[in-house]
């Protein structure tokens, strides 16, 4: 049987996604790994590492028992918790219905206040001003020199 050389890269993966025991791996990756490890001393570390992370999570993350009853009982509170909850909606009761109405006459108030208090602008003197109207003038006119530019005085725009 023909063996086929292995990246390190290729290991990785296998460690990545089936473990760090051989029994795990596919039959076909099985004999280029044991040949990597055998010949690498980077792919043995790397085995090491994913040994020592397997161990790890087997004595952290232990398997809770769970039977068809606990199921069932979670089940019923959570149809029970369902039924007994109300609707989030937002209704209108007499206390939110206060608080928006007053909260408009605030607006209402503040806005007639600073209209009736703030200064009038002063009235700007523009006639010794020109204003220039370019109209349809893109990058590439401007460019060429085909945009048209007509000056036009602030006393004409009145």
């Amino acid at each position: 049987m023909e063996r086929t050389q292995m990246s390190r890269e290729a290991f990785a993966d296998l460690l990545d996604r089936f473990g760090p025991e051989a029994a795990n791996w596919p039959a076909a990756a099985v004999a280029p790994a044991e040949a990597l490890v055998a010949a690498d001393a980077g792919a043995r570390a790397d085995l090491e590492a994913a040994r020592t992370v397997a161990r790890v999570l087997a004595r952290t993350a232990l398997p809770v028992p769970v039977d068809s009853a606990f199921v069932g009982r979670v089940m019923a509170q959570v149809r029970e918790g369902r039924a007994a909850a109300k609707p989030a909606a937002l209704r209108l009761t007499p206390r939110f219905a206060f608080a928006g109405m007053t909260g408009l006459a605030m607006c209402l108030a503040v806005g007639l206040a600073i209209g009736i208090l703030a200064p009038a602008p002063a009235a700007a003197d523009y006639s010794g001003e020109l204003a220039v109207l370019v109209l349809g003038v893109d990058d590439a006119d401007a460019a060429a020199g085909d945009a048209t530019t007509v000056d036009i005085g602030a006393g004409d725009l009145l």
